[in-house]
C-alpha cells in the first residue's frame, strides 16, 4: 500500500466565530458557513425530521385531571402547535438576505440584540393546560408515549418512579442507578472518587460542619466516598427569573459505597444560592427533611442534566469533531486515505452546530441555558486547562480515580452501564482505527513525513485557527491512532442517542432526567415540603412536552445516512478495491460489531437504521 505523498503545511485561517474578542479563550473554534446553502439546507432536513416524529394525539391519549381540569396528555403537554420551523426558514432566508455577519455577532457579542426577536412564536402554548403543575408523580407518565406500545413498556417502571418522589429512601436508593445506568446519551463519565488530592478539601469547605456530622470522614478514609461536581454551572448564574421560568443551581453531591453490593447512595447535597441570594444550602440525608431531601435529589439531576446536555454531549460530541472536521477538509486532499476514512463522518456537524447557535429557543432543549452566549460562557470555563484526549473513555476513568472492580458485582462494570456501553463503542472503534493505520502507513516515519497530516495537527492547534489544546505530534503509527480513535470515537458515541431503548422509557419520566427546575427559589434543608409542594417545582405540562419532542426527534426521525447503510454492512465502503482492502474488510466488521451493540439493547426492532452515521442533531 502507497505511502500518502507529502505536501507542504499550509495555513487556512477558517471561518470562525471571533471568540478571543470577548475573552473567550478556551473554547475551540467554532467554524461556520453562513451560505445559501447551508444552513438552510439543514434546516430544511430538520423540518423533516419534526415532520417524521412530531407528537400525534392518539400518541398521548390517556387522560388526566389536573387543577380540576380533564384533559389528553397531548392537551396538557402541547396544546395549540406552533410550526416553528416554518417560522425559523423564513426568518434564516431574511438574516442572509440582509446581514448574516451581524446576526453572527448576536451570537458571541455580551449584551448584543439576538437577530431573532423577541416576539418568536413561544414553543409552549401559553394556555392554562401546558403551564400547569401536576397534582400527582404519576401523572409524569403522560410522557410515556403510546406509539409503538411504549407506554406499556414503561408501565412496570411506574411505582418505582413514583416513590422516587415521594420516598426518601427509595429516591436515595434509586439516584445512581438511575444516572449511573440510563445516562448514555449524556455521556456521564462524571462520577469522581474522592481522593489525598483537592477534591477533599473542596469537599470540606463546601460541607462545613456536615462532613463530621454527617460521618464523611471515614467512609473517605475506607475509600468508599465519590462524589459529583456540578459547581461549574455557578459561572452562568442568575439572580432573577427568566422568561422560560428553568432553572438550575450549582450541585456537589456526595455519595457512599457498600464494600459488598457496590450500591452508592448520596449522603450530602451542596447547592449553591447563586441563583437566589449567594447563599449555599446544605442538605444531609441525615439532617434534612424528607421533603427537602427529596428536592436537592432533583436539583442535583437538573445540574446534570445541564451539565451533560451541554458539556459532555454538546461541546465534547458536537463542537470539537466540528472543528476538527473544518481543518479536516481545510488540509487533506478528498484523496488522502485519512480524508477517505474520517470524511464519510463529517458532513452535518458544523451546519448544525451553526443553526443551533442562531435559533438557540427554537432548537435547544429546554434546559436553563436560555441564551447562545450563556452557552458559550459554560463551555468555555469547562475547557479551560482540558485537552483534546482528556476525555476519551480510559483516559477519563483514571483522571476519576474509577476502577472496575469497584463497579463490578456480576459482571464487569454492571454499577455503572454507561461505563460499559462507551468502553465497548471505544474498543470496536480502536479495532478499526488500527487497521486502516496499518495498512496505510507502512511504519512510524511514514506517519512522521505525511505533511498534510502535519498540516491538519498544527491547524487545528493553532490559536487563531483551530485553537484545539492538548493534541499532540503525530510522530508515528500510536500517536496517529489514538488521534483518530478519539475523533471517530466521538461521532459514533453521539449516534447512541438515536436507539431506542430501555434508557428512552427511563427519560420520558421527565423527573429522572429532568433538564431544568420550574421554580429558582431554593427550600431551607428543614422545610417542610410535601409531594404537592415538590411537584410545583419540576417540570410542568408544557415543558414535559417540550422534552418528549425532543428525544424524539433523535429516536423516531431516520438519520440522513445510517451507520450501517440500508443496503447492508457491505455497501458504501471507503476506501477503492472493495473487500480485497483490509481497511474496507474492518469498515464491515466496525459496522457489525455496532450491529451487534444495538440489538443487545434496542426495545424495537430494526434499531440499526436509526444509528446515524454523521453527528446530525
Amino acid at each position: 500500500m502507497s505511502t500518502p505523498a507529502a505536501q507542504t503545511p499550509t495555513s487556512t485561517k477558517i471561518k470562525r466565530l471571533p471568540l478571543q474578542d470577548v475573552g473567550l479563550n478556551s473554547l475551540v473554534a467554532l467554524p461556520y458557513m453562513l451560505t445559501w446553502s447551508e444552513p438552510l439546507h439543514t434546516l430544511l432536513r430538520l423540518a423533516e425530521k419534526e415532520v417524521e416524529a412530531t407528537p400525534l394525539p392518539n400518541w398521548f391519549s390517556n387522560s388526566y385531571t389536573i387543577n380540576g381540569i380533564t384533559a389528553t396528555a397531548y392537551e396538557f403537554m402541547y396544546g395549540k402547535q406552533s410550526h416553528l420551523l416554518a417560522y425559523a426558514i423564513s426568518e434564516l432566508a431574511h438574516i442572509l438576505e440582509s446581514d448574516s455577519e451581524g446576526a453572527f455577532k448576536s451570537i458571541y457579542t455580551p449584551g448584543a440584540v439576538s437577530c431573532v426577536p423577541a416576539d418568536i412564536p413561544s414553543p409552549v402554548d401559553p394556555s392554562s393546560l401546558t403551564a400547569l403543575s401536576l397534582d400527582s408523580p404519576e401523572q409524569f407518565a403522560m410522557g410515556l408515549t403510546n406509539y409503538e406500545g411504549l407506554y406499556d413498556l414503561g408501565k412496570s417502571y411506574l411505582p418505582a418512579f413514583v416513590s422516587s418522589l415521594t420516598d426518601p429512601d427509595d429516591a436515595s436508593k434509586q439516584f445512581w442507578p438511575t444516572l449511573g445506568n440510563f445516562s448514555f446519551m449524556h455521556n456521564l463519565l462524571i462520577l469522581e472518587k474522592v481522593r489525598d488530592d483537592p477534591t477533599v478539601e473542596d469537599a470540606k469547605s463546601r460541607l462545613g460542619d456536615a462532613w463530621s456530622a454527617a460521618g464523611i470522614d471515614a467512609l473517605y478514609k475506607e475509600g468508599l466516598l465519590y462524589a459529583l461536581d456540578m459547581s461549574i454551572l455557578d459561572c452562568v448564574a442568575l439572580p432573577e427569573d427568566n422568561a422560560s421560568n428553568r432553572y438550575a443551581h450549582a450541585t456537589f453531591t456526595l455519595l457512599r459505597q457498600d464494600a459488598q453490593s457496590k450500591a452508592l447512595e448520596p449522603i450530602a447535597i451542596w447547592i449553591s444560592g447563586k441563583n437566589v441570594d449567594g447563599q449555599p444550602r446544605i442538605y444531609t440525608r441525615k439532617a434534612a427533611s424528607p421533603g427537602a431531601w427529596l428536592y436537592a435529589l432533583q436539583a442535583v439531576k437538573a445540574s446534570i442534566c445541564v451539565y451533560g446536555i451541554w458539556l459532555r454531549h454538546a461541546y465534547l460530541w458536537h463542537v470539537v469533531p466540528g472543528t476538527m472536521q473544518t481543518t479536516l477538509n481545510a488540509t487533506l486532499d478528498t484523496g488522502h486515505p485519512i480524508y477517505k476514512m474520517v470524511a464519510p463522518e463529517s458532513k452535518y456537524t458544523v451546519a448544525f452546530n451553526e443553526l443551533l447557535l442562531l435559533f438557540w429557543g427554537l432548537i435547544a432543549p429546554p434546559t436553563s441555558i436560555t441564551k447562545t452566549f450563556q452557552f458559550l460562557q459554560l463551555a468555555n470555563e469547562f475547557a479551560k486547562d482540558r485537552g483534546f484526549f482528556d476525555d476519551d473513555p480510559k483516559v477519563a476513568l483514571e483522571r476519576l480515580g474509577l476502577q472496575e472492580h469497584d463497579f463490578s458485582q456480576a459482571a464487569p462494570w454492571d454499577q455503572y452501564a454507561t461505563v460499559r456501553d462507551l468502553l465497548e463503542l471505544w474498543n470496536m472503534t480502536e479495532q478499526y482505527v488500527d487497521v486502516c493505520v496499518d495498512v496505510t502507513y507502512p511504519d512510524d516515519s511514514a506517519v512522521a513525513d505525511d505533511a498534510s497530516l502535519q498540516s491538519w495537527i498544527a491547524v487545528s492547534s493553532a490559536v487563531d485557527e483551530g485553537n484545539v489544546r492538548g493534541l499532540e505530534p503525530l510522530d508515528g503509527k500510536p500517536a496517529l491512532k489514538r488521534f483518530l480513535n478519539s475523533l471517530l470515537y466521538r461521532v459514533i458515541a453521539h449516534g447512541g442517542a438515536n436507539l431506542l431503548s430501555q434508557s428512552t422509557l427511563i427519560h420520558l419520566f421527565v423527573p429522572n432526567y429532568l433538564m431544568a427546575l420550574q421554580r429558582r427559589d431554593i427550600p431551607e434543608p428543614e422545610a417542610d415540603l410535601d409531594t404537592k409542594q415538590l411537584l410545583t417545582y419540576l417540570p410542568n405540562t408544557g415543558t414535559i412536552g417540550i422534552m418528549a419532542r425532543f428525544y424524539f426527534t433523535f429516536v423516531l426521525a431516520k438519520p440522513y445516512e445510517p451507520f450501517v447503510p440500508r443496503e447492508g454492512a457491505e455497501a458504501d465502503l471507503f476506501f477503492p478495491s472493495g473487500l480485497n482492502d483490509p481497511r474496507n474488510r474492518a469498515l464491515v466488521a466496525y459496522r457489525n460489531a455496532l450491529l451487534q451493540f444495538v440489538n443487545a439493547r434496542a426495545i424495537l426492532p430494526n434499531q440499526i437504521e436509526h444509528w446515524p452515521l454523521n453527528i446530525e442533531i
